[in-house]
């Protein structure tokens, strides 16, 4: 699936795209406000999820991203991506599955070298595919070694400065 982004697009716009991307996601979504996260929120109804998106730093909107997964029982992902971009920080919550959602914090966002899209913790545990079904909860990360971490979080962000800036004049 080829997403393409008209002029003006923003950083944080591509980031969302790139999620979008690898949710096998097409077709038109509004950005809607929800209450307690930024105006950026994208609800994506046939997936589960919320998506929303801030450069601000942790832990603003976190509140509001568990209210939001509790209250409205979607999965809610807030990506923190700045100008910068040394990574895509996010902040996850689940709330599709059954009890009392499960919170993920401070979560990256990391690409395999097959191309799928994972959040992923600081070091090892719970992390959260991305894929057509949805935000998944997986016990194990997709990587063996903080090494491997690194390299998928680094091709994601490349991912996306590639996407935001497609060529570059010399």
């Amino acid at each position: 699936m080829n997403i393409d982004f008209q002029a003006g697009a923003t950083l944080q716009s591509t980031a969302i795209g790139y999620v979008l991307q690898a949710m096998a996601a097409s077709g038109t979504y509004d950005l809607e406000p929800v209450p307690g996260l930024p105006d950026h929120a994208l609800p994506v109804v046939n997936r589960g999820c919320i998506l929303a998106v801030t450069s601000l730093p942790a832990p603003l909107f976190r509140p509001g991203v568990r209210v939001a997964a509790a209250e409205l029982q979607y999965d809610v992902a807030l990506l923190r991506i700045d100008d910068d971009i040394d990574a895509v920080h996010a902040d996850v919550t689940l709330g599709l599955m059954e009890g009392e959602p499960f919170v993920l914090d401070n979560m990256a966002l990391y690409e395999t070298e097959g191309g799928n899209l994972w959040f992923v913790p600081p070091t090892f545990g719970p992390a959260v595919s991305v894929s057509a079904d949805g935000l998944i909860l997986e016990i194990l990360t997709p990587y063996d070694t903080l090494d491997q971490r690194e390299s998928g979080v680094a091709r994601a962000r490349e991912a996306i400065q590639h996407l935001f800036a497609p060529a570059e004049v010399c």
